[in-house]
C-alpha cells in the first residue's frame, strides 16, 4: 500500500512538471523507452523485433513533429510561470529585430497621427541603416491615416504575437498620453524583452515604468524628436541594444 502511494506521488510530481509542449515531447520519449524495455524483457523473438520496429517508427514521428514545430511554430514553446514567474522563450532567431511602439489611436487629430508616423518611419530607416535591423515591426507601417485602423481584436492579436517574436522593444512616448504603448511596454517587460523608452520627460511615464530600470533590462532616454533619436542611434548603433541584452544577464 505504501509503495502504491509512493508511486502515485511520483506520478503526480512528474505531471506537475509538464508545463509546455516541450515537456510533453520529453515525456513521450520516456514512455516509449520504458515500453520498449518492458517488452524486450517479456517477449520472444521475432515479436521483439516487430514491436521494437514499431516503437522506433513512433519515436521518429515524435521527433519529426517536434522538429516541425520548432522550426515553423516556435511560439508554441512559450513557457509561462517559470521559477521566477517570467515567460521564457526558446533561443531561436526572432522574426523581428525590433518591435517599435508609438501612439496611434491615442491621437485625436488625423494630422497629428500623420506627423508622428512620419517621425517613426525616419527612426525605422536609421535602425535599418545604422544597426542593420532589416525587420522592424511597426503597427502603423501600412496605416497611412486613422481611417485605416484595423479592428481592435485583430490589432491586439497581431501586436502581441509580433512582440513575442521580436528581439527588442522600443517605445516612442512623445508626451504623457493614455495610449496602448504603455500596455505594450508592460507586455515587453513580462516577456523579458530588452527595452528602450524614448520619452519627452521621464516623469511622463507611469511610476512603475519609471522604476523599471532597477529590475528589468530597460533604458530610458529623454529624446522624442526624430533628429535626437536618430542621432543617438547613429552614434551608438547596435551597441545601444547590446547593452540592453546584457543588462539582465
Amino acid at each position: 500500500m505504501a509503495d502504491s502511494k509512493e508511486n502515485l506521488s511520483v506520478q503526480v510530481g512528474i505531471l506537475r512538471e509538464i508545463k509546455t509542449p516541450l515537456g510533453v515531447f520529453g515525456l513521450a520519449l520516456l514512455v516509449i523507452e520504458a515500453i520498449l524495455a518492458l517488452l524486450a524483457a517479456r517477449l520472444e523473438e521475432p515479436a521483439v523485433g516487430l514491436v521494437a520496429g514499431g516503437l522506433v517508427l513512433v519515436l521518429l514521428l515524435v521527433v519529426a513533429i517536434f522538429s516541425y514545430l520548432l522550426l515553423k511554430k516556435p511560439e508554441v514553446f512559450v513557457q509561462a510561470g517559470g521559477r521566477d514567474g517570467d515567460v521564457t522563450l526558446p533561443k531561436l532567431r526572432p522574426r523581428y529585430d525590433v518591435f517599435l511602439s508609438s501612439p496611434m489611436a491615442a491621437f485625436t487629430q488625423a494630422e497629428e497621427y500623420t506627423q508622428d508616423r512620419n517621425k517613426v518611419m525616419k527612426v525605422i530607416e536609421v535602425l535599418r541603416r545604422e544597426c542593420r535591423f532589416d525587420s522592424v515591426f511597426y503597427a502603423g507601417r501600412d496605416i497611412q491615416s486613422m481611417a485605416d485602423f484595423d479592428p481592435v481584436n485583430l490589432s491586439i492579436d497581431q501586436d502581441f504575437q509580433a512582440l513575442v517574436e521580436s528581439r527588442y522593444f522600443v517605445m516612442l512616448y512623445p508626451r504623457s498620453i493614455v495610449s496602448s504603448v504603455l500596455v505594450e511596454a508592460g507586455w515587453a517587460l513580462a516577456l523579458g524583452k530588452p527595452c528602450i523608452f524614448f520619452v519627452a520627460k521621464r516623469g511622463d511615464l507611469p511610476f512603475l515604468l519609471r522604476q523599471a530600470e532597477s529590475l528589468f533590462s530597460v533604458q530610458v532616454y529623454e529624446a522624442v524628436e526624430p533628429d535626437a533619436i536618430c542621432s543617438l542611434i547613429t552614434k551608438h548603433r547596435e551597441k545601444l541594444f547590446a547593452m540592453k541584452a546584457e543588462a539582465r544577464q
